[in-house]
Protein backbone atom coordinates (compact mmCIF):
# COMPACT_ATOMS: atom_id res chain seq x y z
CA UNK A 1 0.00 0.00 0.00
CA UNK A 2 1.51 3.64 -0.93
CA UNK A 3 1.18 6.58 1.07
CA UNK A 4 -2.78 7.99 0.81
CA UNK A 5 -3.59 5.34 -1.71
CA UNK A 6 -3.01 7.62 -4.45
CA UNK A 7 -2.65 5.54 -8.22
CA UNK A 8 -0.60 5.70 -10.24
CA UNK A 9 2.11 6.06 -7.34
CA UNK A 10 4.85 8.59 -8.77
CA UNK A 11 7.92 6.81 -9.88
CA UNK A 12 11.03 7.68 -6.75
CA UNK A 13 12.63 9.41 -9.90
CA UNK A 14 9.99 12.20 -10.37
CA UNK A 15 8.37 12.38 -6.53
CA UNK A 16 8.83 15.20 -4.55
CA UNK A 17 7.96 13.64 -1.85
CA UNK A 18 9.22 10.28 -0.17
CA UNK A 19 7.81 8.40 2.64
CA UNK A 20 10.17 5.54 4.01
CA UNK A 21 8.26 3.28 6.60
CA UNK A 22 10.90 2.81 9.01
CA UNK A 23 9.90 0.92 12.34
CA UNK A 24 12.26 1.00 15.25
CA UNK A 25 12.35 -2.20 16.69
CA UNK A 26 13.56 -2.56 20.59
CA UNK A 27 14.42 -6.48 21.51
CA UNK A 28 12.26 -5.57 24.55
CA UNK A 29 9.79 -3.38 23.23
CA UNK A 30 8.73 -4.13 20.03
CA UNK A 31 5.08 -5.02 20.44
CA UNK A 32 3.84 -2.06 18.84
CA UNK A 33 6.37 0.55 17.41
CA UNK A 34 6.64 -2.54 14.49
CA UNK A 35 3.52 -1.79 13.31
CA UNK A 36 3.78 2.37 13.42
CA UNK A 37 4.25 3.29 10.28
CA UNK A 38 1.93 0.71 8.49
CA UNK A 39 -0.73 2.71 10.69
CA UNK A 40 0.16 5.70 9.73
CA UNK A 41 -0.21 4.72 5.68
CA UNK A 42 -2.82 3.06 6.39
CA UNK A 43 -4.56 6.35 8.15
CA UNK A 44 -3.33 8.16 5.02
CA UNK A 45 -6.61 6.66 3.10
CA UNK A 46 -8.61 8.93 4.60
CA UNK A 47 -6.23 12.00 4.11
CA UNK A 48 -7.96 15.38 2.00
CA UNK A 49 -6.31 15.03 -1.18
CA UNK A 50 -7.08 19.32 -2.06
CA UNK A 51 -5.18 21.60 0.48
CA UNK A 52 -7.75 24.49 0.83
CA UNK A 53 -5.42 26.51 2.17
CA UNK A 54 -2.59 26.42 -1.02
CA UNK A 55 -5.88 25.62 -2.89
CA UNK A 56 -4.22 22.94 -4.86
CA UNK A 57 -4.23 18.89 -5.14
CA UNK A 58 -0.88 19.04 -3.13
CA UNK A 59 -0.41 14.87 -4.29
CA UNK A 60 -0.15 15.92 -7.64
CA UNK A 61 3.36 17.26 -7.00
CA UNK A 62 4.16 13.84 -6.23
CA UNK A 63 4.22 11.00 -3.52
CA UNK A 64 6.73 7.89 -3.35
CA UNK A 65 6.35 5.46 -0.71
CA UNK A 66 9.27 2.90 -0.40
CA UNK A 67 9.20 -0.81 1.06
CA UNK A 68 9.45 -0.55 4.73
CA UNK A 69 12.42 -1.06 5.86
CA UNK A 70 13.63 -3.33 8.78
CA UNK A 71 15.10 -1.64 11.39
CA UNK A 72 16.46 -4.03 14.38
CA UNK A 73 18.15 -2.37 17.20
CA UNK A 74 18.92 -3.48 21.35
CA UNK A 75 17.94 -0.41 22.45
CA UNK A 76 20.16 3.07 23.94
CA UNK A 77 23.58 2.71 23.98
CA UNK A 78 24.52 3.30 27.25
CA UNK A 79 27.54 5.24 27.92
CA UNK A 80 29.64 5.89 31.18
Amino acid sequence: MNFGVIYPECSLRYALFVVVPAPMIYVDLSAGKRRGPAAIIEASTNMELYDEELKKETYLAGIHTTSALAIYARGPKKYD
